[in-house]
This record gives structure tokens, C-alpha cells and sequence, in this order.
């Protein structure tokens, strides 16, 4: 196996050797890499330890686990699947809230329409106008929830737009995910998909009569509908065993779940976990408790539990206290196992259409900037970043992040500028512009990066004020 990182965990160390033998052999999908129980011998562990970096590996996408007779560990290709998985995961874990995603939803479904408007042939017409045609009760929410799932992602397939269909499919799994970890009003949801279909569909027409401007305004009201049902329904104190139950209900009983995959028994626990650090508000260092209390309030097995603290501690979210106040405790989550994954994802869909991300890039990046000015400037943030010889973009994001308080917008922006290699260095001016809260100025210095980092791809008409204002 290749040197260990410090702190590595065994499992770590293998599932990173497993990575490594897929990409050096070229072993393609679907490539069988043998039975568990041989490749643990192989590797001189035990079966619990293999399964942790079974567990690893498939919440990085590089491989699947199969049962039944023709069971055992396959290549998993790098797919736009397993990039959006991964940001599902990933969102939940690091405590992204329903508020955070839906002001995401608001610029990712909005940048979504438009190239939908602007993509759309007779034959994706002909598509949706198939929708409009079907029949559907107002009580009939099994037909609402399959309705609104298949406009959503024909909008996704007619914009054609990988790295969109990556951030619309992932905000709006890893939101399902937070209202079943922590809202049991399931009529109170059920109705509001309901409400949300039915202005998807009057959305359709507004498509198909190429409407851009009704279709926004279909999209605000079919988003503001989900803000109020947040605003109306308290969220529940569930316990974890709960919260596994209700994230793995896939039948009648777990009717929203029917067209969002539901999750495997240890990426419930995982969530679970991650649920309770989000709902108590804990920082980074917070106890959560011992292993058999956990394994205990989680109604889980040992080898499930600590499969599940693996994945949590890959991204950070966790770490092993030590000492006589051992235990698990709240660690700070890190992207770079998520950013491996998406890189390896988007890189052609990036390289295809240059424009449409430098355009998403440009209305993520002024999306995070007003959120940061519309918070008093932290000086030691900025002064952290102009210790720097020379600001990097990343550095930069990273501040507009820390103004902001927004972990989504800071996540998506962070895939999107690790995708497009951003190297265009920071001037003071923007900076300064930030720290003395003249938003006309940042908006335009920020802008300027952007521009100069896309160079030809970037429409020289782009303005830097248009989303200044607000998000629609």
C-alpha cells in the first residue's frame, strides 16, 4: 500500500490503495476486483476493517459493492452519479440547512431555465407538453411527487449542463434528506410538493412559449412555497435510531423517498450523526459521546457504527477524542475527498462548454459576495488573506465564504473554481472594497477576476451589478 498520510486509519490507507490499483490498471465499469472476504486476506485485515474501505470507496464513487450470486466488488466509473452523490453526501454532513439550500436552489434552477429556454427544440417541446396532457387528482400526491421528479429533470437533460444537473439533483436530494432527518410532517411536505407540481406545470407552458421571464417568476413562487413550508413546520427532536428508520423508508410509509433514492443502512447512521451535530449547534471539538452510548440512541451493530465514523471522519465532520475525555467528537470538515470526485466527473463537461460554467461561476461567485456584504467585514479575515504574498482565488472565495456564513454557496463555488483552475491573482483594490463594504466596487472588482480568468470564453457584456440585488 502507498505511505500513509498521518492519522490515517487503516480502512483509509486501503480503500486509497484500491483507488490507486483502478486508475494505474485502467480497470474500466463494471471491472470485477474480487469477493470481499478474499480481498480482505489479500490485504492481511480483518472483514470490518475491508468494509470500512468499502464504505470509503463507494461514497467516493470509485467502486460498488454487489450481493447475490454474482456478488462481490466492481469498478464504479466516474460518473455525473456518483459526483452528485457525493455532493449530496457531502451537504448534509457538514450541516447544510434548508434555508442554505434553498437560496442555492434560487440561483442554480434559475441559471437552469435560462439555458433551458435557450436550448429548447421542437422534440424537448413535444416532451413536455406530454406532461401536460396527463391527467392528475388534486389528493393524488404519488403521481404529483413522479410529476415533479421528471419535469425537474427534464429541465436538467434539455440545459445540458453536467456540472447544473450536478448542483440542482444534489440540492434537492441532500434537502430531502434534512426534512426527513428532522420534520416527520409528512402530509405537511406531501402538500406542498403538491402545490410546487402544479406551478412546475404552468412553468412547462411558460417553457414552451419560450417565457423566460414568466417561467422565473413560476420558479420564485414554486420556491417560496417550500420557504413557507420551513417557516410553518417546527422541526421534531427525533432521536438517531428514528432518523436511520425514517432515511431508509422506502415504502408506502416513506412516500417522499419513492423517487429520491433512499440511503444505505450506514450512510443513515452517517447522516444521523451528522443531523445531531446540526441540530444541537456544536463547534468543532464538541463531544458527542462514547461509542456504545451512540451505538445504543442509533439501535445499530458496532461494524455499521463505525463504518459510519469512517465516512464521517474522511470528510472531517468527526474525529476520536482521546484521553479520559475520549470519544467521538466534532471535527472541521474538509472538501478535498469531494473535490476529487467532481474533478474527475466534470473535467469533459467543463471542457466542452467553457462559457456556460464560466457564466455559472460568475453568478455564484457575486451570489456569495452579497451575502458577505450584507454582513459586517470581519478585519482579521481580511488581514488573513493579505498576509499572503499574493491572494489566491481560492483564499478569496474562501473569505467571501467566511463573510457570508453560507456553507452552500461556499461548497458549489468551490467545485466550480477547482474545476475551472482559477489562477487569476487578487488585487488589494477588491479587498479593500470588501473590508470598507462599497459593494458597487467589489462587485465590479470581482467581475474583473472572473473575466481575466476566463479570457475568450466570458461574454465582455457580462454586468457586473446583475446580481447584486438580490437572488430571485
Amino acid at each position: 500500500m502507498p505511505a500513509a498520510d498521518a492519522g490515517d486509519k487503516l480502512g483509509e490507507q486501503i480503500a486509497r490503495d484500491l483507488e490507486l490499483r483502478i486508475r494505474d490498471q485502467g480497470w474500466r465499469h463494471d471491472h470485477y476486483l474480487g469477493h470481499e472476504e478474499a480481498l480482505a486476506r489479500n490485504y492481511g485485515v480483518s472483514r470490518s476493517i475491508f468494509r470500512e474501505a468499502v464504505a470509503i470507496g463507494e461514497w467516493q464513487g470509485f467502486v460498488k459493492s454487489r450481493r447475490g450470486r454474482d456478488g462481490g466488488l466492481y469498478v464504479q466509473q466516474a460518473s455525473a452519479q456518483a459526483a452528485k452523490s457525493a455532493l449530496r453526501n457531502y451537504l448534509f454532513l457538514i450541516g447544510a440547512t434548508l434555508e442554505e439550500m434553498l437560496g442555492a436552489r434560487r440561483i442554480v434552477d434559475s441559471y437552469m431555465l435560462g439555458l433551458t429556454v435557450r436550448r429548447l427544440d421542437a422534440r424537448h417541446a413535444e416532451g413536455l407538453s406530454a406532461m401536460l396532457r396527463e391527467p392528475a387528482a388534486i389528493e393524488h400526491d404519488r403521481l404529483h411527487l413522479s410529476r415533479l421528479k421528471r419535469i425537474v429533470d427534464q429541465m436538467a437533460t434539455i440545459a445540458d449542463l453536467p456540472m447544473l444537473a450536478m448542483f440542482s439533483g444534489s440540492l434537492r436530494h441532500c434537502y430531502v434528506d434534512r426534512v426527513r432527518a428532522s420534520i416527520s410532517d409528512d402530509a405537511r411536505y406531501l402538500a406542498t410538493s403538491a402545490t410546487v407540481a402544479r406551478l412546475r406545470m404552468q412553468q412547462i407552458e411558460a417553457v414552451i412559449a419560450l417565457d423566460l421571464v414568466a417561467a422565473l417568476d413560476l420558479q420564485t413562487r414554486a420556491l417560496d412555497a417550500w420557504a413557507a413550508f420551513q417557516a410553518d413546520v417546527a422541526p421534531d427532536p427525533l432521536d438517531g435510531a428514528n432518523i436511520v428508520a425514517r432515511l431508509m423508508n422506502a415504502a408506502n410509509g416513506g412516500l417522499i423517498y419513492e423517487f429520491v433514492e433512499p440511503v444505505k443502512k450506514t450512510e443513515a447512521v452517517a447522516r444521523a450523526l451528522a443531523q445531531r451535530i446540526s441540530a444541537a449547534g456544536m463547534a468543532p471539538g464538541d463531544r458527542l459521546g462514547g461509542e456504545a452510548a451512540l451505538i445504543g440512541e442509533l439501535g445499530v451493530g458496532r461494524r455499521v457504527f463505525r463504518e459510519a465514523v469512517r465516512i464521517l471522519e474522511r470528510f472531517g465532520v468527526v474525529e476520536m477524542g482521546r484521553g479520559k475525555h475520549g470519544g467521538l467528537c466534532v471535527g472541521r470538515p474538509r472538501p478535498e475527498p469531494l473535490l476529487t470526485i467532481t474533478r474527475r466527473s466534470l473535467a469533459s463537461g467543463v471542457a466542452d462548454q467553457p462559457r456556460e460554467h464560466w457564466l455559472l461561476f460568475a453568478s455564484l461567485s457575486q451570489a456569495a459576495l452579497r451575502r458577505a456584504m450584507a454582513r459586517p467585514a470581519t478585519g482579521s479575515a481580511i488581514a488573513r488573506v493579505r498576509a499572503a504574498e499574493r491572494a489566491s482565488p481560492r483564499e478569496l472565495f474562501a473569505l467571501l465564504a467566511e463573510l457570508s456564513g453560507d456553507r452552500v454557496v461556499e461548497c458549489l463555488l468551490l467545485v466550480v473554481q477547482d474545476a475551472m483552475e482559477v489562477r487569476c491573482p487578487v488585487p488589494d483594490e477588491l479587498l479593500d472594497a470588501i473590508a470598507s463594504g462599497d459593494a458597487f466596487a467589489a462587485a465590479r472588482g470581482l467581475t474583473d477576476i472572473v473575466k481575466r480568468s476566463a479570457g475568450p470564453h466570458l461574454p465582455l457584456e457580462l454586468d457586473p451589478l446583475s446580481n447584486l440585488t438580490s437572488d430571485r
